[in-house]
């Protein structure tokens, strides 16, 4: 093997190594935040599922695609008209796997989910579900004009899988306000 040979085989292992860290080692950026910002969001909540439902403009059952990508949020002006950022939103790729309620075209969606990771600061929103990859939910959505998919309840409306149970969910307490529901997949 002559030098050169030897050179590109180092050098292709060693990229072979940085796009393996970049890629599979290195945490995604929600947990890489040095400083976290608590959003506190008011929104509707729900008496019972029906209500929930009847809102809805979709229900769907979809597994998460990614991590989400964050979006810097139009600035805003305060009350004595400074300029102050806007609150960030992630959106999330889900492939659609079943729909309960409504139309949907393409067998993914887009759903946009108040807060996320941008320059050093992890905002959160007090009390929502935030989509994890590869997880699998069942989404109660208002239908944006922008043709994207928001969660009802100022975005509660997400239910996860309860642990150790594989077709039951759970929407978080801030969908009712007083206790979480429980959605067994059959019901829907």
């Amino acid at each position: 093997m002559n030098r050169i040979t030897k050179w590109a085989i180092v050098a292709t292992a060693a990229l072979a190594v940085i796009i393996f860290a970049v890629f599979v080692i290195m945490p995604d950026e929600r947990h890489t935040a040095s400083r976290v910002q608590k959003i506190n969001l008011d929104h509707k909540t729900y008496s019972n599922l029906k209500e929930l439902e009847d809102d809805a403009d979709v229900i769907i059952r979809g597994t998460v695609f990614d991590a989400g990508k964050t979006l810097a949020g139009a600035p805003l002006r305060s009350e004595d008209g400074r300029e102050v950022p806007g609150i960030p939103t992630t959106e999330f790729q889900v492939a659609v796997k079943k729909i309960y309620k409504g139309i949907v075209t393409d067998d993914q969606v887009t759903v946009v989910l108040t807060g996320g990771t941008l320059e050093g600061t992890r905002y959160e929103a007090e009390g929502m579900p935030w989509l994890v990859k590869h997880s699998d939910t069942i989404m109660y959505l208002h239908l944006g004009d922008d043709g994207k998919y928001y969660p009802l309840a100022g975005g509660a409306a997400i239910a996860l899988r309860r642990e150790g149970k594989r077709n039951n969910f759970i929407l978080p307490t801030e969908v009712h306000g007083a206790q979480e529901i429980e959605i067994p997949d059959s019901s829907l």
